[in-house]
């Protein structure tokens, strides 16, 4: 079977797939999909054309297959239903429905069937219908509008899950080229749609802030443990402690005198809720729950989940919209594939024993967030210098070392770089010439050591956050990476340290990774230029022309501040020519 849709657990560019309405569309989310999709329908199309694979078999609601859509291409998909008419079957990597004959349904290829389905079913997360349970047709074609005016020419959207544990998933939407503007606001504003969250009014994102990270290290208290794959720690320090204190003393001051619901607020939307000390906090509905006037909520600042009575929650205000949400969701450095997937009760428990403790943390890496924790005193951690020490000693984990890569760095005085992902000008990573011949010096020995070793060399257990050596699918050749997701015990993504670019890839194409290639600074730095620093992302002809004006080029870039510790504010010019180009005054003004 072919598994189910990943979605990512932050902010995301996405485009749609297919639309039927508000509540009923088909994302990709974007980047990350469009090369595997068209390296996927490629190897249909030259595998689908030779008869051999012509293999009829009973379709069966539930089964994957592969079929012919309209435009005469062959598609991963599966049966919906079978009856008098034909068998209707979901194109899965695209949403879309279709009814073929019996005789046009033919048996999948299982190698077509480990990628995970492309296309994720949603729905517009806030807002319901001005008619009982059926939208409008001015509704559906002022959403259309918006979010997918044309078959043949892609809008890129921002999208937020709030509730992804549903089919469909509720998600939020934002415009980019209009200051980010909010789709279900915009469809309240129109009177086409009615407001299910207090928050969405004419004007107003209904969207939390992510909090940055300004330190590689820093001190936090682990407030919540999911399994060790989902931890969520609050940082410690004057700053947030001092605006976590404000924010709290301003909602339980807003609680006093908030009104009451008059009926339960929708999933997905936010609230302040009561804890079992009586304060109360930000919170997010997941749920209405069988019993009669309860809900599940997650507290937004914190992580951790609880039922509440309609009596224990007050309608949210947007006066507590400013400040970001007080908590980092990361993963423990150090898990294997199997824990990480199917977490032993025991790990489960060692790992839960740490909740509301306070720890050092490292980062590994930032996305997603993996962390080395350490303890800032004696938790009962039986003297260990690290939690991942702590769990080995019990025999919980394999022995592994964490290889850290310094950073390179961008001067301010200016750098000579060659720019190798570009997303836009708010989002993009170049590589840094001045060690240019060093690490292809490094690159040729990894490879010369990597293609001398048979393909059943041993690895020993991979784990979270592990630097490796990986083959790139589109050249063949091994580059430095670090482990950062996986999907199967023998299925892993990897993030290329010295690109900026990841990947998914097979344990086959993974080699362990000496020491001695591990000994110059990771030559990609993730850059976001002048004046786009709260823009990763913006309208398409923006992008495009960002693109056409840095891609494949040696560039200077200027360094003119941070955002966090993890991106780096540049100027970027192009000094190929008598004249010098400033890239950002060259492009429209953001």
């Amino acid at each position: 079977s072919i598994p189910p849709p990943h979605l990512p657990s932050e902010t995301f560019r996405l485009y749609i797939s297919d639309m039927t309405s508000p509540s009923s569309f088909h994302i990709h989310h974007h980047i990350t999909i469009l090369s595997e999709l068209q390296s996927l329908m490629e190897q249909l199309q030259v595998a689908y054309a030779s008869p051999a694979h012509y293999t009829p078999f009973q379709a069966i609601p539930g089964a994957s297959c592969c079929a012919q859509f309209t435009d005469g291409a062959f598609y991963r998909c599966l049966v919906v239903k079978v009856d008098s008419l034909g068998v209707t079957l979901n194109y899965v990597d695209y949403g879309s429905n279709y009814v073929v004959p019996a005789s046009g349904v033919f048996r999948l290829d299982p190698k077509f069937a480990s990628l995970p389905a492309m296309a994720v079913h949603c729905s517009l997360a806030d807002v319901c219908p001005n008619m009982k349970d059926q939208w409008s047709h001015e509704a559906v074609q002022s959403f259309k509008a918006l979010v997918f005016p044309s078959q043949d020419d892609i809008t890129i959207l921002k999208g937020k899950v709030v509730v992804r544990d549903t089919d469909p998933v509720k998600i939020q939407l934002f415009l980019l080229d209009s200051g980010q503007s909010c789709v279900a606001s915009i469809l309240v504003d129109k009177s086409v749609a009615i407001s299910s969250n207090s928050l969405v009014q004419p004007g107003t994102i209904f969207n939390l802030a992510s909090p940055t990270l300004s330190q590689l290290e820093f001190p936090v208290i682990i407030s919540h443990v999911e399994s060790p794959t989902k931890l969520y720690i609050n940082p410690l320090g004057p700053t947030y402690t001092k605006m976590a204190a404000g924010l709290q003393g301003d909602i339980n001051a807003y609680s006093t005198h908030a009104p009451s619901f008059t009926a339960p607020p929708k999933p997905g939307s936010l609230a302040i809720g009561q804890y079992k000390n009586g304060s109360w906090f930000r919170v997010r509905i997941l749920q209405h729950l069988k019993t009669p006037g309860k809900l599940e909520v997650q507290y937004v600042d914190y992580g951790n989940l609880a039922v509440l009575s309609l009596e224990q929650l007050k309608p949210f205000s947007d006066q507590f919209m400013s400040i970001p949400e007080q908590i980092f969701q990361c993963a423990l450095y150090g898990i294997t594939a199997q824990e990480a997937l199917a977490p032993s009760s025991d790990l489960k428990q060692a790992v839960s024993s740490l909740s509301e403790t306070e720890h050092i943390c490292h980062v590994v890496y930032h996305h997603p967030l993996i962390v080395a924790l350490r303890p800032s005193g004696n938790h009962g951690n039986q003297g260990a210098a690290t939690v991942h020490s702590w769990l080995v000693c019990q025999k919980l984990l394999p022995q592994s070392t964490l290889l850290q890569l310094p950073c390179a760095s961008i001067s301010s005085e200016g750098s000579s770089v060659l720019p190798t992902v570009v997303v836009g000008p708010g989002d993009f990573w170049v590589q840094v010439v001045d060690d240019a011949e060093k690490l292809a010096i490094l690159l040729e020995r990894m490879n010369q050591f990597c293609n001398s070793r048979p393909l059943s060399s041993p690895v020993s257990p991979l784990v979270l956050g592990q630097l490796c050596c990986a083959k790139f699918s589109e050249d063949g050749c091994w580059y430095r990476a670090r482990v950062v997701d996986f999907r199967g015990k023998a299925e892993m993504k990897v993030g290329f340290v010295d690109f900026g670019n990841a990947e998914w890839t097979s344990l086959e194409h993974i080699q362990e990774m000496r020491e001695d290639f591990a000994c110059l600074p990771k030559a990609a730095v993730h850059c976001c230029l002048i004046g786009y620093e709260s823009k990763a992302m913006c309208d398409g002809e923006v992008a495009r022309a960002f693109k056409s004006l840095v891609e494949n080029k040696k560039l200077v870039a200027i360094k003119k501040g941070d955002v966090g510790i993890f991106q780096t504010v540049v100027e970027l010019v192009d000094t190929s020519s008598e004249q010098d180009i400033y890239i950002h005054k060259v492009i429209s003004s953001p």
